[in-house]
Parts: structure tokens; sequence; C-alpha cells
């Protein structure tokens, strides 16, 4: 059963981060990762928060705790802490 992950941060510059994402799709994609959407805040384009699928919850722990993650992820502009959420289905 696929897990659900939401991630939110807020970044520095929305287009400059949106450059960085779009770059790891292939890393994504071999990962089975599904993104379900990118959402940004109705009054600040900068605090974004993103929805996807991934295979099991032990991948998306993997992944978000790797080190290449922590670095792609200051290279892309973000500027808090990464609020992850993994979540499973109830029905």
């Amino acid at each position: 059963m696929a897990t659900t992950v939401i991630s939110s941060q807020k970044v520095e510059n929305f287009a400059k981060w949106q450059l960085s994402f779009e770059a790891g799709e292939a890393m994504r994609s071999k990962a089975g990762i599904i993104l379900k959407g990118i959402y940004q805040a109705v009054e600040d384009e900068n605090p974004v928060t993103i929805i996807s699928e991934v295979p099991s919850q032990d991948i998306a722990k993997a992944i978000f705790s790797s080190e290449s993650m922590k670095e792609v992820m200051e290279k892309s502009g973000i500027i808090t802490v990464n609020d992850v959420k993994i979540l499973k289905s109830v029905n």
C-alpha cells in the first residue's frame, strides 16, 4: 500500500526552488514517488507544500533522512526546517 507524504517548507525564492525540484524528477521516478500536487500559501508564494505518494514508509523515511536530500534542500533555498508527515490510509 502506498504511503502519503506531506512536506511543507518555506523557501527564499519559489522560482529557484521550483527549478531545483523539477531537476529531481528522475530521482523521484526511480524511487517510485508519484507527485500529487505542489501548493503555495495564498498570501505568500514562498511557503510550499508538496503532497506525494511513496511506495512505503521505509522509502519515505530513507529519502528524507538522507544526506543527499539535506544537501538538495539547502541548495534549493529552503529556509525553514522541513515539516514532513508520513501518513497511512485508514479506510
